[in-house]
């Protein structure tokens, strides 16, 4: 009975002594990833100035002006760098925990090279989540709100940035709007209806000019002070209407997200406008590639902490700045290879799918067969 309660208490503070070692090494990696990514923030908001420097000049644009666009861009900037960010600083925080021989007592009580991968790989589950938070929440705002200020500084108009003419297709029908507003209301509207004849042809029943035009979320396109023509093959009848409504399957907002880029919108609308243009027979190619860029590269911040555990175990025997050189040197393989087949995805058409996740596949196989044959 007595040894019963020994080893029951052995097995306690083994168990207290694996979860004290886990949040440590998880702590670490958060800590050490938090003051890369403070001097990754100084160098690339510096870059961002820069660069806003020959917009100087430029109608009311000034140096205030480039300050204020590059703390605006940061955060997505921040973003972009955090799987790389996420590499060094567990690099850096588990490679002091390895000069501290923490390692050692770990691996003394039965801490598998498996176990800390999983203790920096919960960190960069965290880290990826913020990742991910912010990109939802804070860059698409940060980024139009850019937009505007650069625009507005410089003279432009919103409408100029953003192209002077949205087209939409919406079953049998085409609109082309000119202009589009932030607000879904945007004006010089133009409706093409079309009506099926046999497999192989389509024509023209409708054709209709508005001062305006919205769309509800149950797709109910609404034209206000509308001049139409119906067309039957044989007569042509003009109608004007203060208001014309027809039932479609868009959503209020598909105006305002045609016009926008795709890295500034955020994955719900990226996804419904993907969903939209596909039932309508469009292809959504750029909003499914950044889909699943977004996605992957999120999921990359969690491999790249996982790997760094190989290199830190391997400080003994091979010096730690050797080490430290090989991870990082991964790291921007990773990143090299990412924005190779990004670019020749983009020239041969592959699929998006393969373009984002093949990198991160390659990446988890190099990782799991690495602590695999760690020892």
């Amino acid at each position: 009975m007595h040894g019963g309660v020994d080893r029951a208490q052995l097995v306690a503070a083994m168990a207290m002594a694996l979860g004290k070692i886990a949040r440590l090494v998880t702590g670490q990696v958060w800590r050490l990833t938090g003051v890369v990514l403070a001097v990754v923030a100084v160098l690339a908001g510096l870059f961002l100035f820069i660069d806003n420097q020959h917009d100087v000049g430029v109608g009311q644009f000034n140096v205030s002006d480039a300050l204020v666009l590059a703390l605006l861009l940061l955060p997505g900037q921040l973003v972009v760098f955090m799987p790389i960010a996420a590499l060094l600083g567990a690099l850096l925080g588990l490679g002091q925990l390895g000069r501290e021989s923490a390692f050692i007592i770990a691996r003394s009580v039965g801490f598998s090279p498996w176990r800390l991968a999983q203790a920096a790989g919960l960190a960069g589950v965290v880290l990826a989540s913020v990742s991910l938070l912010a990109g939802e929440l804070v860059n698409p705002a940060l980024t139009r709100f850019a937009d505007q200020w650069r625009a507005e500084a410089k003279g432009e108009s919103v409408s100029q940035l953003q192209g002077a003419t949205v087209w939409v297709r919406d079953g049998a029908r085409f609109l082309r709007f000119a202009r589009p507003a932030q607000a879904d209301q945007p004006g010089g509207v133009q409706l093409f209806e079309f009506a099926t004849v046999d497999a192989e042809r389509q024509e023209l029943t409708t054709l209709a000019s508005a001062q305006s035009g919205s769309v509800n979320e149950a797709g109910l396109w609404q034209l206000n002070q509308v001049d139409a023509l119906a067309l039957d093959g044989t007569h042509v009848t003009r109608t004007q209407l203060a208001q014309y409504q027809v039932q479609g399957t868009a959503y209020r907002g598909v105006l305002t997200l045609a016009a926008v880029d795709p890295d500034g919108l955020p994955l719900w609308d990226i996804w419904r406008q993907i969903k939209f243009l596909t039932q309508n027979g469009q292809t959504a190619r750029a909003l499914q590639m950044s889909l699943h860029n977004r996605l992957a590269h999120a999921l990359a911040t969690i491999v790249l902490t996982m790997l760094a555990v190989v290199f830190v175990l391997g400080v003994q025997r091979s010096g730690q700045g050797v080490r430290l050189a090989q991870g990082v040197a991964i790291g921007l393989v990773y990143l090299l290879l990412t924005r190779t087949i990004e670019s020749g995805g983009t020239v041969y058409q592959w699929s998006p799918l393969v373009v984002a996740w093949l990198p991160l596949l390659l990446l988890s196989c190099v990782t799991v067969v690495a602590l695999w044959r760690a020892r």
